[in-house]
């Protein structure tokens, strides 16, 4: 099982990877959980991403609880 700070390293290196992609991030809360969604729905339609990498997009911007 990898550890915590191997983790924020793939999370680093997974941002930057991404960085272009402008997605906000999500901290859990339900009243902004829409337009986050609506968000990354648009980002998703524009760019062609495979499920990997929308994965790797959502994964990256969690936050807080929300991770």
């Amino acid at each position: 099982m990898p550890s915590l700070s191997r983790f924020n390293e793939e999370l680093a290196l997974i941002a930057l990877e991404l960085a272009n992609l402008d997605i906000p991030k999500f901290h859990g809360q339900n009243d902004e959980f829409m337009g986050w969604f609506s968000k990354v729905e648009q980002v998703f339609a524009y760019h062609n991403l495979g499920d990997q990498e929308k994965f790797k997009v959502v994964i990256s911007s969690l936050r807080g609880c929300a991770l």
